[in-house]
């Protein structure tokens, strides 16, 4: 190879690694990185329309990027942190339209709900009890709702005697009375908060309500005595029952805290002695029984008259009787003469208590009728597959 060949051979070489060094100087080989963004700022919304009183739920929240001024209320600290469980189990105080922020000022301030002993007014008891749906108005009976308890039962009425000391079979009749009047709803499916979980179409609902000693002890006490339903009262009268309530809770100018409750009602044959039954029962002298279910039902049953008693002669020979001789004519024979002393005084007390009429049976008054249910309750078929949510 001639040395004009080499020279140029050399020559190319240095041009070209010169080239490539002033390439990779200058970032001609690196590649253009794609600028990267800054993440959006988020924040919580409402995800459908959220009503005034209601407890949000996860389901009514989400999470989306924020608009230029939510970003700045952001900033401010108007709105909740941007992630579900901020707003979890959070009332709300308005109304929320669905994709609006939630709003600090749209929401009641954080505190669990009021224990059940402080929804309890002074004087009064809670009372729990599982009622079918289509026995209380469909479930939809709510906290704070006013309703009368009343009672449908079948009434087994007692025997009727006829002549000759035989038994004519007594009849049954299916009556309904109200038991409790004016009685307010203070919890619902046992739980102090707000439950929003469908139940089984078959499964009963829990109600606990507020109402005075006595009536909660004849509630417990109805239960096994036949179906309770509850009726809810209307509006207008709803105002004047809390309006009334209030006044017990909040006892204007009572410094102890202390209020003297009256439970009577002076227009109501039921209620008209209601002080004196509570009172009764708190002290431990009036038993709980059938005959006040009597009372309510307004039952009559009058006690068969008891016979004469037969007429008996006694046979005294100097000081000792001797006997007791059958019929009223004087100068009978001794061969009328019946049982010793002993024997003849136990004939002479006459027939016993007991005999069909009122009787007591520790120390409460008990009564010849029998309440029993109408009807055998329907199961629950949801319950039995675990399914059913109820408490």
């Amino acid at each position: 190879m001639r040395a004009s060949t080499m020279f140029a051979l050399i020559v190319a070489v240095l041009v070209g690694l010169g080239a490539a060094v002033a390439a990779k100087a200058t970032g001609l080989f690196n590649r253009a990185e794609a600028k990267k963004e800054p993440p959006p700022i988020m924040v919580l919304a409402a995800a459908n329309n959220i009503f005034e009183g209601s407890m949000i739920q996860p389901a009514d929240v989400r999470v989306r990027p924020a608009t230029p001024p939510e970003v700045e209320q952001l900033r401010r600290g108007e709105l909740l942190p941007p992630m579900v469980q901020a707003a979890t189990k959070r009332f709300a105080k308005l109304s929320i339209p669905t994709d609006s922020p939630i709003r600090k000022e749209y929401l009641e301030d954080l505190a669990a709900p009021t224990e059940l002993r402080a929804r309890v007014a002074p004087g009064m008891r809670a009372v729990n009890m599982a009622i079918p749906k289509h026995h209380a108005a469909g479930g939809l009976i709510n906290v704070g709702d006013w309703v009368d308890v009343q009672l449908m039962a079948a009434i087994d009425s007692p025997a009727v005697p006829l002549p000759g000391g035989a038994a004519a079979a007594g009849g049954t009749t299916a009556q309904a009375a109200i038991i409790t009047r004016a009685a307010r709803v203070i919890a619902k499916r046992n739980s102090l908060w707000p439950v929003a979980t469908p139940l089984g179409p078959d499964c009963p609902v829990n109600f606990t309500l507020e109402t005075n000693p006595y009536r909660a002890a004849l509630i417990e006490f109805s239960k096994d005595k036949g179906t309770i339903v509850l009726l809810p009262v209307g509006d207008q009268d709803k105002k004047l029952l809390e309006a009334r309530r209030n006044e017990q809770m909040n006892p204007g100018g009572n410094t102890n805290g202390i209020l003297n409750a009256s439970y009577n009602v002076a227009d109501s044959n039921e209620y008209r002695e209601e002080d004196k039954r509570v009172g009764s029962f708190l002290t431990g002298n009036y038993v709980i029984s059938e005959g006040d279910l009597v009372r309510i039902f307004q039952l009559k049953y009058v006690p068969p008259t008891p016979p004469s008693p037969e007429r008996h002669i006694e046979k005294v020979i100097g000081i000792t009787s001797v006997g007791y001789a059958r019929g009223g004519r004087a100068g009978s024979s001794d061969d009328g003469m019946e049982e010793g002393n002993a024997a003849a005084q136990a004939r002479r007390a006459g027939p016993s208590a007991g005999n069909g009429g009122s009787y007591t049976v520790g120390g409460a008054q008990a009564s010849p009728f029998r309440f029993r249910p109408p009807e055998a309750p329907a199961s629950c078929s949801t319950c039995k597959t675990g399914k059913c949510g109820q408490k």
